[in-house]
């Protein structure tokens, strides 16, 4: 089997993977096998058989160096198949667990992102609220605009009245 760098047969590269992990179980770079063959198969579309190796490195190998992309992959992959239950729970481990400030920007925007998908526009704003105090001076004007966004096009009545009680100092719109 070949893996060619320019991708004609990049279908190779999951199944040396798993033959690799199949064929030395337990050694320190089963976490990395695992990783690079669940982004592979992601990039062939293949989400959900990523999303279960993905889920295997965060159970199996909870000391791997890869468990925070692997949490922001998996994440992503959850709010692409339209599960943001599932994305917010991934979300919010990686915030909890994670000491790297990358790690924490990114889970922010997915988990944004996550709370949209799943309706809850006033967790969205608040995640949004998070991003800004920790946004550079060029990424807030779009941070705002994600928020009037919310707010003018997505939000009905109820909603709204909901975001006035969450926030009663300050309506995030204004």
């Amino acid at each position: 089997r070949y893996i060619s760098v320019t991708g004609v047969q990049t279908c190779a590269l999951p199944i040396f993977l798993e033959e690799f992990s199949e064929k030395y179980p337990g050694t320190s770079l089963t976490h990395e096998s695992l990783f690079l063959q669940a982004i592979a198969l992601k990039g062939q579309g293949e989400v959900k058989h990523a999303i279960i190796l993905l889920e295997q490195l965060l159970e199996e190998h909870p000391t791997s160096r890869f468990l925070d992309e692997a949490r922001l992959t998996l994440g992503n992959m959850y709010t692409q198949i339209q599960e943001p239950r599932r994305a917010i729970a991934i979300l919010k481990n990686a915030l909890n667990l994670s000491s790297n400030p990358n790690t924490h920007r990114e889970a922010r925007h997915i988990l944004r992102l996550a709370y949209e998908q799943k309706g809850d526009f006033a967790q969205a704003i608040q995640i949004a609220l998070q991003e800004i105090n920790l946004a550079s001076d060029e990424d807030r004007p779009d941070l705002l605009a994600y928020i009037q966004g919310l707010i003018l096009q997505k939000m009905d009545e109820q909603a709204l009245s909901n975001l006035v009680d969450k926030f009663p100092q300050a309506f995030p719109g204004d």
